[in-house]
């Protein structure tokens, strides 16, 4: 598996969606105060965190220390959208939303 060819971008893409998954929850979790939706939130937290976790070690055992697989995934922009929309509205419903769109 070599950089730029489609095995390496398509584990590239799943790093890169768990990653953002776990920043979704993790802000939801943090801004929640219904903790039937905590629980459900912090079961698939677990489950991107997993999956991270296994690409990371895919790209560690393919790559050593050779390939940055972080691919500029801004999570602050990402984190800066959540919390302003969760200004707006802070219910179990609208986050359940957030977390479908990822903002």
């Amino acid at each position: 598996m070599i950089k730029g060819d489609d095995s390496f971008e398509l584990l590239l893409s799943v790093y890169d969606c768990s990653h953002i998954g776990m920043e979704t929850l993790k802000t939801l979790i943090e801004n929640s105060e219904d903790f039937s939706m905590i629980e459900i939130m912090a079961k698939q937290f677990a489950e991107y965190h997993n999956i991270n976790e296994d690409a990371k070690s895919i790209f560690e055992n393919s790559f050593g220390n050779r390939v940055n697989i972080h691919s500029g995934i801004n999570v602050f922009a990402i984190k800066m959208a959540m919390k302003i929309n969760l200004l707006t509205d802070r219910t179990s419903s609208h986050m359940a939303r957030c977390l479908c769109k990822a903002v």
